[in-house]
């Protein structure tokens, strides 16, 4: 068994792999076959980064609040800026679902945590715009998420949560959504 430095020399190979073990897979819906699986490359950073970087190239420009109005980050909050959006991979566990003794089918949860910080006796308008964007992006770009080919990841909004505190004048308003990324990856070659 030799060690290839490419991808392309796994594909010199004859007769061709059409995937590689533990990497993302390329799944076109239509059949199962092994021309259904391009080669692909593994995730390059958490998913919560990249999913952090698709929402913020992708900001509305209609939205109240421009991107560059917006801190993102993958903390929690680090209290830089009155607007702020942090993405970090959930505590839930990956859940797979296995296809077949070759693919596995990935349930991947991301937390966007939104924060606010304005003196404001009612919820600031801009909290809400930004959930409606981030909801926004996701779904007229659910089937386009760059982990894999068109078609061949799913992602969508999970759940919304705006949490409420008991003071009477609010200081720092926040919201948490829930995102879900499905994709493929290759269990044997």
């Amino acid at each position: 068994m030799s060690s290839f430095d490419t991808d392309q020399e796994i594909l010199s190979i004859t007769p061709p792999y059409a995937y590689i073990a533990g990497r993302i897979t390329s799944f076109v819906p239509t059949s199962f076959s092994n021309t259904s699986y391009q080669i692909s490359i593994d995730l390059q950073e958490a998913l919560s980064i990249t999913m952090k970087n698709f929402i913020k190239s992708n900001w509305p420009p209609n939205s109240i609040l421009k991107a560059d109005q917006i801190k993102f980050g993958t903390k929690w909050n680090n209290a830089y800026g009155s607007y702020q959006i942090h993405f970090q991979d959930s505590s839930i566990n990956d859940r797979p679902l296995t296809i077949s003794w070759q693919y596995t089918h990935i349930s991947h949860m991301i937390d966007v945590r939104l924060w606010v910080r304005k003196n404001s006796l009612t919820r600031p308008p801009e909290l809400d715009d930004m959930k409606r964007a981030i909801n926004y992006i996701v779904q007229t770009n659910r089937t386009q998420f760059p982990i894999a080919l068109p078609y061949s990841s799913f992602m969508r909004v999970v759940r919304m949560i705006d949490m409420t505190e008991g003071q009477p004048l609010e200081t720092l308003w926040r919201s948490v959504i829930t995102l879900e990324v499905r994709y493929y990856r290759v269990t044997s070659n």
